[in-house]
């Protein structure tokens, strides 16, 4: 299933690449559009500050759902590296590999 998906991938990585700069590219100008007309003023002053604000805000979100995250995805991660390196193991045992 995974083998199909890769070779769409690979047959269409330029449009992929193309689409996602493209939708980048809008996401930070319409965030950068939205500042500066938030803050009421033209300066580079009050637009600097806005951007400030802003990437300390999603600093603070993107860490604080890290901090929510990690404690479960951990274990998870964990027992499934567990897995394939028992099975890796349990196969060089039994010369089945």
């Amino acid at each position: 299933m995974f083998s199909k998906v890769r070779t769409l991938v690979k047959k269409n990585s330029a449009r992929l690449m193309l689409g996602a700069g493209t939708v980048g590219t809008a996401l930070i100008t319409s965030g950068v559009t939205a500042f500066a007309a938030s803050t009421g003023s033209s300066t580079n002053g009050s637009i600097t500050e806005s951007m400030v604000t802003a990437f300390t805000s999603i600093k603070d979100d993107v860490l604080s759902a890290i901090a929510k995250i990690a404690p479960i995805a951990l274990p998870v991660l964990g027992a499934g590296l567990l897995i394939v390196v028992g099975i890796k193991i349990f196969k060089k045992v039994t010369s089945k590999a």
